[in-house]
């Protein structure tokens, strides 16, 4: 073999030599790059939903907290049941306290409002000048438990009362119980009386 056919062969089998090697070491390194390349976008993405959820869930507790806080209002508006005591002794404290007199008070039959709250209308009768009637209805307005004045009317002073006046006033109060839930406690009471009977 000639000198030449030997540097052939030398070259030929370094050729081949960093073949072999690029093939079991570089190229399996090379994969393993690509693959770690991939899964750290697979985390990327993972990452970026996680925040992105993590960003809907604060957004939804501070909705979550923000209409809390307006049921916790609406509750304080709202009076638990119809009741008359509270009723009698919530106007008369409102009547007296703006300097004007209750002649006279009665109540209707409790209804349920559009957005699903019961109705407590009351008819008042009251007596006293403009003035105090003006701060009567601010009164009113301003109350805790929410009064809503559907319709005033006023009649004539009386003959030695000059400047006093009778206001008469449809408003309407605001429970939380409407005639559906009144009725379903009923039935359900009636239905423990029945299965108690049974049971005896």
């Amino acid at each position: 073999m000639s000198e030449r056919d030997v540097k052939l062969v030398v070259y030929v089998g370094g050729i081949l030599i960093v073949f072999l090697l690029s093939y079991f070491l570089v190229y399996p390194s090379v994969l393993k790059i690509k693959e770690t390349q991939k899964e750290i976008k697979i985390a990327e993405k993972t990452l970026e939903s996680k925040k992105a959820t993590l960003e809907k869930a604060k957004k939804l507790y501070k909705e979550y907290n923000e209409r809390k806080a307006d049921l916790e209002k609406m509750n304080q508006l709202l009076s638990p049941e119809p009741d008359i005591i509270f009723q009698l002794i919530q106007f008369e404290a409102l009547t007296l306290n703006n300097g004007m007199e209750l002649e006279n008070i009665s109540f209707g039959s409790l209804g349920t409002s559009e957005k699903g709250v019961g109705i407590f209308p009351v008819s008042l009768k009251v007596k006293g000048d403009y003035p105090h009637f003006k701060n009567y209805l601010e009164a009113l307005a301003k109350n805790l438990n929410l009064i809503d004045v559907k319709t005033i009317s006023f009649g004539s002073s009386k003959e030695g009362e000059e400047g006093v006046y009778s206001f008469s006033l449809k408003v309407n109060t605001y429970t939380e119980k409407t005639p559906e839930t009144r009725t379903e406690k009923k039935t359900e009471k009636k239905t423990e009386e029945k299965t108690e009977k049974e049971r005896k």
